[in-house]
């Protein structure tokens, strides 16, 4: 369960955001949503995102399991900050999967 930074219910679905009535009209849907998820998860920033997804090499279901933000949120984020995805092919060969073999 997500809360709202404009109208603080809580929520499910992103959707709540783009259409609070407390919503400023002026953010854009782009602006909304990273808001949103600045508000619900203040930790995942760009460092966390260098030191855990890039430096750790942890996988979008690790960051799921320990800090419960959905995929499509998380790659938001990661592209947010114009940071490069890995592709399933640089997943499958990282050193984290290979030392799990």
């Amino acid at each position: 369960m997500l809360i709202c930074p404009f109208c603080k219910k809580e929520y499910k679905r992103m959707n709540h955001c783009f259409k609070c009535y407390s919503r400023d009209d002026t953010l854009s849907r782009y602006d909304t949503r990273l808001f949103c998820l600045n508000y619900n998860y203040p930790i995942i920033n760009k460092e966390f995102i260098e030191k855990y997804y890039i430096g750790l090499e942890m996988s979008l279901p690790e960051i799921y399991k320990e800090y419960k933000i959905d995929y499509k949120s998380f790659l938001f984020l990661v592209n947010h900050y114009n940071i490069p995805t890995r592709t399933h092919n640089q997943a499958v060969k990282s050193n984290k999967t290979l030392e799990k073999r």
